[in-house]
């Protein structure tokens, strides 16, 4: 899973409560939008100055402010942004404060009313931004149908020795504008629209193609591929998928299917089923983005997984965060007790790649080493990782940062 994009539209989230802002961030950003905060309405006036949000999140209950008088600044700067209002003031109240944005000329998408649901805010969220761009069911139908690439692939190495020995299938899509659209958008209009077994099996059968072409041209690459959660336990999944791999002759074992902790929350026997047969099969199954879920050791320890991910956010900062630091390690460590394969993704600078070296981590992916590439720059990409990698340093001839992030846990004393 890749890290969010500094180009897509933003959400400006105006709430004084941090648990909200931090909240309709998670959901602002899970249908492919950035999301900046605001504390107030004259900091959410001071961030206009140089943002341009496709949507505004605003309360109506502030301190220092409150929301009419956010609206009428809203007014005044001429904002063409869509405006959902969640607020816990009564319906009466938020329909005259609705009434009063629209009559100052602002765009109204929604009204909502504390506590809002993840599912209902994700939906309006995701409806608006569908609005604002030219990409609909229709655009995806036909990129489905059709045979442009979709996929860019990202490096992976092997940390033991540095070794360029696979890579993590990402979808690339475009709307009718020619403009890139977020795979967490595009991914979003598929289930709505229930065109996701479709994409599913588009991206499977393009990465498996491609995968076939590397190796006829001599490169034996590994190939992850994300299954979304809403198709991952299809009882005719393994089938389809085996047969795919058939037909480009590409064996079984060269696939990485990878899952969200998502999809461990649905049907338990089901998914026990589906994803030992596809152990049988000889597709090797990752749980990825572990740990930013929401299931259970045991749950992890029941099903058939060969590989935990553990998530970028963890990886962000380890130079200066101890609890990072300690997280990682934690995590490294149940992959190694449970024996299962070990990939850190994330890897943004030196200091994270010989980090994760140290931990005798299996795999490890991320911007330092490459970031997501057309199938035709892997090639150029190999050479140049052919000469970098006789300049990496040895990782293990370095202090193990591990044990200076424990030293700062410690208790002074």
């Amino acid at each position: 899973m890749e890290a969010a994009g500094q180009n897509r539209p933003i959400t400006l989230i105006v709430d004084d409560e941090p648990g909200i802002r931090n909240f309709v961030q998670h959901v602002a950003e899970s249908v492919g939008m950035q999301a900046v905060g605001a504390v107030s309405g004259s900091d959410a006036l001071n961030k206009l100055k140089t943002l341009s949000p496709t949507i505004i999140v605003m309360d109506m209950q502030m301190p220092n402010g409150d929301g009419v008088q956010l609206i009428q600044g809203l007014a005044g700067l001429g904002i063409q942004a869509k405006i959902v209002i969640i607020s816990g003031a009564d319906t009466r109240l938020l329909e005259v404060s609705a009434e009063i944005a629209r009559q100052r000329g602002l765009d109204i998408g929604a009204v909502l009313h504390k506590p809002v649901r993840f599912e209902e805010l994700r939906r309006t969220l995701s409806d608006l931004y569908s609005t604002t761009m030219p990409f609909s069911a229709a655009t995806l139908r036909g990129i489905i149908d059709g045979d442009a690439p979709i996929l860019h692939y990202q490096p992976k190495i092997r940390l033991s020795d540095a070794a360029f020995i696979g890579v993590e299938a990402l979808l690339r899509c475009r709307d009718a504008a020619d403009r890139p659209v977020s795979p967490e958008l595009a991914i979003s209009i598929a289930e709505e629209a229930g065109l996701m077994p479709a994409l599913n099996d588009r991206i499977f059968r393009a990465a498996v193609e491609q995968r076939r072409q590397w190796s006829e041209s001599g490169r034996e690459l590994d190939v992850a591929i994300n299954l979304c959660a809403s198709v991952s336990f299809e009882n005719d999944l393994p089938d389809r998928l085996a047969a795919i791999c058939a037909e480009h002759k590409v064996p079984n074992t060269a696939i990485i299917l990878e899952m969200t902790e998502r999809a461990l929350e649905r049907d338990n026997l089901v998914a026990m089923e589906t994803m030992t047969r596809l152990r049988l099969m000889g597709f090797r199954l990752s749980i990825d983005d572990f740990g930013t879920g929401h299931s259970s050791l045991v749950r992890l320890r029941q099903m058939p997984f060969s590989e935990l991910k553990i998530d970028r956010s963890f990886v962000t900062n380890l130079e200066r965060s101890a609890e990072n630091a300690v997280i990682v390690r934690s995590l490294v460590q149940l992959a190694q007790n449970l024996e299962m394969h070990c990939v850190i993704e994330g890897i943004e600078d030196a200091y994270a790649l010989k980090f994760a070296a140290q931990l005798d981590c299996n795999e490890a992916q991320g911007f330092h080493i490459a970031r997501p590439m057309a199938p035709s720059e892997i090639r150029e990409f190999e050479l140049t990782w052919r000469w970098r990698r006789t300049s990496l340093e040895s990782p293990v001839n370095h202090p193990a940062p591990v044990d200076a992030a424990a030293q700062e846990l410690k208790p002074s004393a």
